[in-house]
């Protein structure tokens, strides 16, 4: 499972939470990794944190006890957001983006590891591991840029 926020300013940290999110994990996030986001956002762009307003569905570890009381002691105000309302959310629209490009990447790379299986069979013990391994690595970065 991933995490990350938008803002006006651009998408923030992108994190791997590695499991389920429960209310103890999301705090660890907003500590970490949203108050870094807005960091790096205010650097760039000569603000202060009172200038955002954080928004966030109703899920409910995003309304935990544990996790209102510490939104309430940031500097930046928290937006009250209608329950069930979570197609107008912004950041949906952004995961379904990502979601996108993650699938059509998969579609160029999955027959790019199929082939090298092949191609490491053909080649048999003519080239060695290393310099294989080489190749692979330069095959997924020319897919991954394109």
């Amino acid at each position: 499972m991933v995490w990350s926020c938008i803002s006006w300013y651009g998408v923030g940290y992108i994190v791997d939470v590695g499991k389920n999110m429960d209310k103890n994990v999301y705090l660890s996030v907003l500590q970490d990794d949203l108050v870094k986001s807005m960091t790096g956002y205010c650097e760039e762009n000569d603000l202060i944190m009172a200038d955002f307003e954080f928004m966030q569905d109703n899920d409910p570890k995003h309304k935990s006890k544990i996790v209102s009381e510490r939104l309430s002691k940031q500097d930046f105000t928290t937006m009250e957001w209608p329950p069930q309302f979570s197609d107008l959310n912004p950041i949906e629209n952004m995961w379904n983006t990502l979601k996108n490009a993650c699938l059509n990447s998969m579609i160029v790379l999955l027959p790019l590891w199929m082939n090298y299986g092949l191609v490491r069979s053909r080649l048999g013990t003519k080239l060695p591991k290393k310099n294989v391994k080489i190749i692979l690595k330069l095959c997924l970065n020319d897919v991954l840029t394109l």
